[in-house]
């Protein structure tokens, strides 16, 4: 249930507290698709940041090329 804002957008439909909790993962409630740097949803900011550290840790954990990988 949202008490602040009524956006009717069903890709951003929240969970209840119960099931946070259960994921320990606040961004649970966040959606985003595409690559990093190429979305348009506000506030993926935040995923962005999170998912190039872990794109860098798993490149560095398992000796990989990014640049080999990711096209560039």
């Amino acid at each position: 249930m949202r008490d602040i804002d009524n956006t009717l957008i069903a890709s951003e439909n929240s969970t209840s507290l119960a099931v946070m909790e259960a994921n320990g993962l606040i961004l649970t409630n966040k959606y985003s698709e595409r690559l990093p740097n190429a979305r348009y949803y506000g506030g993926n900011e935040f995923i962005v940041k999170l998912e190039i550290l872990c794109q860098n840790r798993a490149f560095e954990a398992f000796r990989l090329d990014p640049k080999a990988l990711m096209g560039f």
